[in-house]
């Protein structure tokens, strides 16, 4: 798979061409330095809003920690592939490698602009073969501890998205989005289909930053569901809304166990906000295991945009639907 492919990389927001260079770039960094692993991380004053997709050797254990070697930085609104520089040492072994005034450009990050790199990799690739050759001789120590990894990619080291039904589909939708044109609203598609970004943030602030039925206002276990199914494209839409995936209405924050009863079907709501199971038996064995109470509702009573995708969700994914 492409590294660009990746549902953790494709939510960093890089247009197609930016896309092209990075998986050229992985292409021609494994082939001339080693198998380098590629993980989701922040890295200081890389100006990327959040984390950013780090090239090195990583082993699943070491959660945070790693041995980067190469970092995505975003300056002047575009991506750029560029040494970490640390610690010192190696820092020092790789400034060796350059010229004084090719190592003023390398040190500052802008020695690869990504979005290029998928139309003109020639110097890139010379250079990458230059330094794998220098450290192979010189250095072996560092490809050991920055290189040698197992060409792993950002989805390895993830736990929260697996291959299976659910999994499968968000790489699918994820793969759709990319093919359009590189645009502010195909990133808004990506983040509202990962529940992260504007989407997620117009969501919360509809419901004080809180869970829509518990009050919990811990970010971290709230997800920003969408009622009306991401993949539901035919349901007649609200007048004026032009994209209901983003449509904040078409949002409930719940935390992690309502968001995954809503999302599989076992649970909905009615248009006075009240909850609804099912089945009586589904209903029961939550109840008794303390993870729901029967008398569960909305914090708020639905408004007409938000009655009108619980009435889709009632349709489509709800498996007790009977209206």
């Amino acid at each position: 798979m492409l590294i660009s492919k990746d549902h953790q990389v494709a939510a960093l927001g890089l247009s197609l061409e930016e896309s092209a260079g990075l998986d050229v770039a992985v292409d021609e960094l494994r082939r001339a330095l080693g198998p380098l692993d590629a993980y989701i991380a922040t890295y200081a004053r890389n100006g990327m809003s959040g984390p950013t997709l780090i090239l090195g050797r990583k082993d699943p254990g070491e959660g945070k920690r790693g041995n980067p070697l190469f970092a995505i930085r975003k300056m002047d609104g575009k991506h750029f592939l560029g040494f970490t520089l640390r610690p010192e040492r190696d820092r020092k072994v790789l400034q060796g490698h350059y010229q004084a005034n090719e190592w003023e450009q390398v040190s500052r990050g802008r020695a690869w602009l990504l979005e290029t790199l998928a139309g003109g990799k020639e110097s890139f690739v010379s250079d990458m073969t230059a330094l794998g050759s220098m450290l192979a001789a010189d250095q072996p120590d560092f490809l050991e501890r920055r290189v040698q990894g197992r060409s792993r990619v950002p989805t390895d080291y993830s736990a929260s998205v697996s291959l299976d039904e659910g999994g499968e589909d968000l790489i699918r939708d994820l793969d759709e989005l990319q093919s359009l044109p590189p645009t502010t609203t195909r990133q808004q598609l990506v983040d509202a289909r990962l529940g992260q970004g504007k989407f997620r943030r117009d969501v919360l602030s509809l419901w004080g930053g809180r869970c829509a039925v518990t009050g919990c206002d811990i970010q971290e276990v709230v997800k920003a569901s969408h009622v009306q199914p991401w993949a539901c494209t035919s349901a007649p839409s609200m007048p004026g809304v032009l994209e209901p995936r983003l449509d904040a209405n078409n949002g409930l924050p719940l935390v992690a166990t309502l968001d995954a009863l809503f999302d599989r079907g076992l649970m909905t709501f009615n248009d006075d906000g009240r909850v609804r199971f099912a089945d009586s038996d589904v209903e029961e064995d939550l109840v008794n295991r303390g993870m729901v109470s029967t008398d569960m509702c909305l914090t708020r009573t639905p408004n007409a945009a938000l009655r009108h995708y619980l009435s889709i969700h009632r349709r489509v994914v709800f498996e007790g639907w009977d209206e």
